[in-house]
């Protein structure tokens, strides 16, 4: 069995992945690290069983991929309903008020939905947020998007794996199915976030 370990830095821009094998079911012996310095998901990386390893793939194989950007959206948000300290660590309501999205789908942000994040120890946080989208001609979509961040490294685009709930008779039934994951980090104005969703092959 392997265990995977993955720390980023985003003041380097580089994303270290630790690979342990265990061995005996109950001791894990340290295995590869690979180092990439793209910016994109890291799931992008691949097992090439040839050589027995995980290898990144380049700029050019990427660029002649079927990888899709589906949508950016702009959330508005107001301020934070401060929870306080849980067993899961500090956690604070974020209502979503508002907001545009455009792309392969295009509409606008129904104000009602919330991240539920979470700072836990070691200035990691967990975003969790829920929110309905109404595309232009009149859909509603279900996201549901969670990841988890640095604080000190916010700046940055925070990876996060989005999912969707939608009619499955509907126009963006396709939608419900598929491997995605988004880039999100702040806004230009105060409660603003940007993310932007990409389908993966």
């Amino acid at each position: 069995m392997r265990i995977a370990n993955l720390l980023a830095s985003a003041t380097t821009a580089t994303y270290t992945l630790a690979f342990y094998r265990d061995t005996t079911g109950s001791a894990s012996n340290p295995g590869e690290t690979i180092r990439c310095t793209s910016d994109l998901p890291l799931l992008y990386c691949k097992y090439d069983s040839s050589k027995g390893r995980f290898t990144m793939n380049t700029a050019t194989s990427l660029e002649g991929s079927k990888i899709e950007t589906i949508t950016t959206i702009f959330v508005q948000c107001s301020a934070p309903l401060e929870v306080g300290q849980t067993l899961d660590g500090y956690l604070r309501v974020i209502p979503i008020v508002g907001g545009t999205f455009s792309g392969k789908i295009s509409g606008e942000v129904v104000p009602g939905g919330a991240d539920w994040s979470l700072q836990k120890e070691n200035d990691i946080g967990h975003v969790h947020a829920k929110y309905t989208l109404r595309t232009d001609d009149g859909a509603l979509i279900m996201i549901e998007n969670e990841g988890y961040i640095h604080w000190k490294d916010f700046g940055r685009a925070a990876k996060t794996t989005p999912r969707f709930a939608c009619d499955v008779n509907g126009p963006y039934a396709w939608l419900n199915h598929g491997v995605y994951t988004g880039g999100l980090q702040p806004g230009e104005t105060e409660g603003s976030i940007i993310i932007t969703i990409y389908r993966l092959p």
